[in-house]
Parts: structure tokens; C-alpha cells; sequence
């Protein structure tokens, strides 16, 4: 655990807790030990069906810092509704300032066969939303934001407060630090988050920092991406599988 970065603060609790709880004749059985850290561990992930969400309050805000693979996680969740659920989906891209954010977003849309809608302001975000109110799911890409930038986060919640009755999912890689997971989570919990997307759990050896913030925020983590962008690459969110991880079983 402590290769994986799991703070050792935790690591030593847990530790204590074995010693305290289960025999000596358990403490030396390897698998019987993995097993009962596993269950103690998976208890404190909050989990939540990122389906239920969507059904729920189907303008999806997707929010993070720069980097993050917003776009990406929306083209993912964008195939799934389409293909796999055969829902009506919206696209509607709030990032038109960064370089190649449209054409991207174009892209994603055109090959998916679904309506992309831009999004420059406030308002045009209003009318784009009212625009697509017959679809299942309607996605909205923001900006990556920097979380040391008050200007940034205005702006964003200037778009957000123009879509009241959302889900607002922020995308988080997990290759990031830490330290950097929980200066995004703070500067965007004035949003009111609903889930988590952690992204790009291939690119990385050691999934710590995730279970790190996952434990600690408590934000519900929704969903997995990895991979290139294919069916199958975003998957339901589940702690067992996140500590698997911890255990060295990886991610494929």
C-alpha cells in the first residue's frame, strides 16, 4: 500500500485495527489479511450510480482543471447513451477558448452522429440547454480551469447558475497529485458536486492518490475511464476494483 502512496497515516490505522480485531492465526494467513483490508477500505469509498444521476437531472456539466479529459469522458459517456442505450444525446461545448476545443468537440460529435451546440456565454449556454430539452442526456464541456485563478472559477459559475437542476461531474486524471486533486475539489465544491470521473487510470503505475482523495472528499466517485476511446473504456464506478488496484492487480 504505502508503494502505491496510500498515506501511511491510513496504513498505520489499518494496521492497528488487524491487530486489535483478528487473531494471530489470521494475521499470518496472506490472503485472509488482503481480504479484511480490502473490505475495510472499500467501506470508506463512496460510491454512486452515475446512471441514476443522469436520469435523474440529465444537464451534465462536466468541470476540472486543464488536462483533466473532459472531452474525453463526454465522448465516452456520449457513446454509451448512443450505442449502447440507443438515448438521444446533446453536445453542447462551453470550451471555446482553448485551442482546438471546438474542433475537437466536432469531431467527437460528428462520428457519433449527434448535435453539437456552442456555447460562448451565460446566455448562449441557456438557450442551447432549453434548445435540447427533448434529448436523454445533454452534455456540457467546460473549460479546464486553473484552480489558483479566481477570474476562471467566476466565469465558470456564471455557466454553471444558468443550469440550476444539473449534475455537475468533475473529471479527474488519475495521474495527478494529490496535493493537485484536492486544490480542484476545493475550488469547485462551491458548485455543489454531485460525482466523480477519475480518467486515465492506464497512465499511471500507482492508484493511491485516487484512493487518497476518493476516501478523504467523500465526492461519489461514477465512473472509470482508461484506454483509448472505445465501448467499454468508461465503466460504473467500483471499489472493490480500486483497491484490487492498490494490491497490484492494476489496471487493463
Amino acid at each position: 500500500l504505502l508503494s502505491q502512496e496510500v498515506e501511511i497515516a491510513y496504513v498505520d490505522r489499518l494496521l492497528r485495527v488487524a491487530q486489535d480485531s483478528y487473531t494471530p492465526a489470521v494475521l499470518e494467513n496472506d490472503s485472509l489479511c488482503r481480504k479484511y483490508f480490502t473490505e475495510l477500505m472499500q467501506a470508506e469509498i463512496n460510491v454512486t450510480s452515475g446512471a441514476t444521476l443522469i436520469a435523474n437531472k440529465p444537464v451534465v456539466c462536466l468541470v476540472g482543471a486543464s488536462g483533466a479529459g473532459k472531452s474525453t469522458a463526454a465522448a465516452r459517456l456520449a457513446m454509451l447513451y448512443t450505442h449502447a442505450l440507443g438515448k438521444r444525446v446533446s453536445w453542447i461545448c462551453a470550451d471555446t477558448l482553448h485551442t482546438g476545443a471546438i474542433s475537437e468537440a466536432r469531431a467527437y460529435t460528428d462520428a457519433l452522429g449527434i448535435p453539437l451546440q456552442l456555447a460562448y456565454t451565460a446566455a448562449d449556454l441557456a438557450a442551447a440547454v432549453s434548445a435540447a430539452r427533448g434529448a436523454d442526456l445533454i452534455l456540457v464541456d467546460t473549460a479546464g480551469f486553473n484552480p489558483w485563478d479566481e477570474h476562471q472559477l467566476v466565469e465558470l459559475g456564471e455557466l454553471l447558475t444558468v443550469a440550476p437542476n444539473r449534475t455537475t461531474l468533475m473529471v479527474a486524471s488519475a495521474a495527478t497529485k494529490e496535493s493537485d486533486l484536492n486544490q480542484a475539489a476545493a475550488a469547485l465544491n462551491v458548485f455543489h458536486l454531485d460525482g466523480l470521473i477519475v480518467s486515465k487510470l492506464d497512465e499511471t503505475f500507482s492508484s493511491g492518490s485516487v484512493f487518497n482523495f476518493a476516501r478523504k472528499s467523500q465526492i461519489p466517485l461514477c465512473y472509470f475511464t482508461f484506454g483509448r476511446l472505445a465501448e467499454g473504456t468508461l465503466q460504473a464506478a467500483d471499489a472493490e476494483r480500486l483497491t484490487a488496484a492498490l494490491f497490484g492487480k492494476g489496471w487493463n
